[in-house]
């Protein structure tokens, strides 16, 4: 027997449900992101997105069960948004370019995102199991999926990638700190003509020779990216490279 329709009524209770949802992660993430979670209360949360306290108590249970589904959010976004630019480039210089461009943007037009797992950590990781799991999730997701990208821009694997994929994320949170702490003085630039040097620094280190040999037979004829004026060459157009 077919499923019955859902009558109009339903449908559309369903609807104002989930839009109530919607708005109070769209609050969230901004208010945890602009405030810090200690700072935001419930009321706040609720007057921010239009909608009575117990729809927060409905879809999260508590303010730690929407801080928890505002990092899986948060995460998931960010990581496809980023796969998304990446992926569509052909050699691993130039993914790594449209990485770091890609991130600079993002700490530049949009730091909540990155400092809002920094401060969930820092405010409720230790003291909610709720929270620390979900940031498990979402750095662990970020971290396979730097791995991936890296494996596939070279054609081979390489051991310690998960390593490299967490200093990646550790430059990042440090560049958002830096231009959150003293934003007159920090040159992004050369911040992240440095994250591209030791990239690629920490991936090379981690080659055979035979690797080595390969990788620079990939991205010899691929055009370099601009550096900034007085930034070093990096590893890869080294003579040792190429």
């Amino acid at each position: 027997m077919a499923p019955r329709a859902t009558p109009p009524r339903s449908a559309g209770r369903a609807a104002r449900v989930e839009e109530a949802r919607e708005r109070l992660l769209r609050a969230a993430v901004a208010l945890f992101g602009d405030r810090g979670y200690a700072a935001t209360s419930v009321g706040e949360i609720c007057a921010h997105a239009g909608v009575a306290r117990t729809a927060l108590y409905w879809h999260f249970g508590n303010k730690e069960g929407l801080l928890a589904a505002v990092l899986e959010r948060v995460g998931g976004s960010w990581i496809e948004e980023i796969q998304k630019a990446v992926y569509a480039a052909p050699g691993p210089l130039e993914r790594l370019e449209r990485l770091t461009r890609a991130w600079r943007e993002i700490v530049l037009t949009r730091p909540a995102l990155v400092r809002l797992p920094m401060s969930a950590a820092l405010e409720q990781a230790e003291a909610s199991p709720q929270v620390r799991a979900a940031l498990a999730r979402v750095m662990g997701r970020a971290r396979a999926a730097l791995v991936e990208g890296i494996e596939d821009s070279l054609g081979f694997s390489l051991e310690g990638l998960d390593l490299v994929a967490h200093t990646m994320l550790t430059l990042l949170q440090g560049a958002a700190i830096r231009l959150l702490v003293d934003p007159e003085s920090t040159d992004l630039e050369a911040l992240f003509a440095e994250f591209r040097r030791t990239v690629l620094l920490a991936v090379e280190d981690r080659m055979t020779p035979e690797q080595r040999s390969e990788f620079a037979r990939r991205v010899g004829s691929e055009p370099r990216p601009a550096r900034p004026p007085g930034a070093q060459a990096p590893v890869g157009t080294s003579k040792r490279s190429v």
